[in-house]
């Protein structure tokens, strides 16, 4: 009886003394649910209150940080810890910088306190803030006055999705851009000639950058491949004529000359309002149109079929709002003279031939069918015409010329007199070309036939002849 109580006694101590032991015991098994987390730069972070064996309460503390492999970090700018809960804590907007930050925590209570070396490992990546964006010659464009561009999507590198658009600062109407790939469109036609730089803004989740001369091109004048010279411009379209290039007069004795100041071509116009404007390094510098009151339709001279009258305005002017209305499509001659400040403009409305070669002789004209016309070319033909020895010209509205002199009895040619402007065609036949006026001798046939003509208007004053031989002439009854 006396042993089993002894044993009972002794029992009871070692085992109150376990229990004792157990209730005292430091710090030991500390563990984050989640003890490696990534964050990015500047990005707050919280972690979760850890678990711990032992006697609580506890005291927790940070014992050190290590930044990569080796260098200890002073962590008190950018980590917080809760001494009672363990809780973990990078300020929002902290300076770290990309790399592995390692956290041990030392971890008190009465029984003692234990080190956790890397209790906690941050990863700190960097922010994919939007960089290096590129647009395929986004520096080598270069686009006509009408142009409509639309670019292709840059490249940019940082994490998406991503988000387009233009600085508050940066307001253009003729340019807008696509929020969500970045395309950029462009329509020249509200721009000026010059050089432009668009910056873009692109923004995901990490940020936004602004880059300053993203896009870069160039507008260059709708008539920047236009020569220098006086042109009819459509008020509407803006489309302009041929270049009034031609200063040859006719002078004394069937002769030709030059007019300073004369500016005068043949070129197709389409119905619609014209402007004479004086383009130069391929912008518009000089605009001037008519007053009504004084575009009148004048009979031209020495006209046998009623075709020679022109429209003249005998003092064109930069104020006036009214234009030249164009009724009728086809190739008109368009003058310009600046000692009389005067604007003609005249449809052809037929070509014919004449002279000693054909039937009708040199008192009346054989006309050409016109088969085709449009702005840079016109046909005019006979199927069948035929010609004997001798010569013949091409003249325009059955007339020679317009005779704008102020004196036409004066027996010596004067500029100062006015001029007179050819309406038939010669023939240089060294240079075997068709020249206006009497620039050249007038056309030679050479070998009598029946011919398919065909008269060619190539633009401006360039004309060109077709004559193919058909068979020889019928007998004469």
């Amino acid at each position: 009886m006396k042993k089993t109580a002894l044993f009972l006694i002794i029992s009871i101590l070692i085992f109150s003394c376990d229990e004792d032991d157990t209730f005292k015991s430091p710090p030991e098994n500390l563990s984050y649910e989640q003890s490696l987390i990534s964050i990015k730069q500047g990005e707050a972070f919280e972690s979760d209150t850890p678990s711990i064996e032992g006697m609580a309460p506890f005291e927790f503390s940070i014992d050190k940080i290590v930044f990569g492999s080796s260098d200890l970090f002073d962590g008190s700018t950018n980590f917080r810890i809760d001494v009672t809960t363990g809780v973990i804590n990078v300020i929002e907007n902290n300076s770290l910088l990309e790399g592995r930050y390692a956290v041990s925590l030392r971890v008190k209570n009465e029984a003692g306190e234990t080190v956790f070396d890397d209790a906690l490992v941050i990863e700190v990546i960097p922010l994919e803030a939007p960089s290096n964006l590129n647009y395929q010659n986004g520096s080598q464009i270069t686009l006509a006055f009408d142009e409509v561009h639309i670019s292709t999507a840059p490249t940019v590198d940082g994490i998406s999705p991503m988000e387009f658009s233009f600085p508050e600062t940066f307001s253009n109407e003729a340019v807008s851009i696509n929020s969500e790939n970045g395309a950029i469109t462009i329509n020249a036609n509200l721009l000026a000639a010059g050089e432009y730089s668009i910056p873009v803004k692109v923004s995901n989740e990490d940020g936004e950058t602004i880059f300053q001369n993203a896009f870069q091109f160039d507008v260059v004048s709708r008539y920047a491949q236009f020569v220098d010279g006086y042109y009819f411009k459509n008020v509407t379209d803006g489309t302009l004529s041929d270049v009034l290039n031609s200063n040859i007069i006719e002078w004394e004795g069937f002769s030709a000359s030059e007019r300073a100041g004369l500016h005068y071509t043949y070129s197709y116009l389409s119905e619609g309002e014209y402007e004479l404007v004086l383009i130069e390094e391929g912008e518009i510098r000089q605009r001037l149109s008519g007053e009504s009151i004084t575009t009148t339709s004048v009979e031209g001279n020495l006209s046998s079929c009623g075709l020679g009258y022109y429209w003249l305005d005998d003092m064109p002017t930069t104020q006036s709002n009214d234009n030249y209305s164009i009724e009728f499509g086809g190739v008109y001659l368009l003058l310009y003279d600046e000692e009389r400040n005067e604007v003609i403009y005249q449809l052809v409305n037929q070509i014919g031939v004449i002279g000693s070669s054909t039937e009708e002789g040199w008192g009346s004209d054989i006309y050409l069918d016109l088969t085709s016309i449009d702005s840079e070319s016109g046909l005019y033909e006979i199927d069948e015409i035929p010609l004997t020895f001798g010569e013949y010209k091409y003249r325009f509205n059955c007339q020679w010329n317009i005779d704008r002199r102020i004196n036409k009895d004066l027996s010596v040619w004067q500029p100062s007199n006015g001029y007179i402007i050819p309406t038939n065609l010669s023939f240089d036949n060294s240079n075997q070309e068709i020249l206006l006026g009497n620039q050249g001798d007038n056309f030679q046939m050479n070998d009598e036939g029946v011919y398919e003509m065909i008269l060619r208007w190539e633009g401006g004053s360039t004309f060109t002849q077709q004559l193919t031989r058909l068979g020889d002439l019928p007998p004469v009854e």
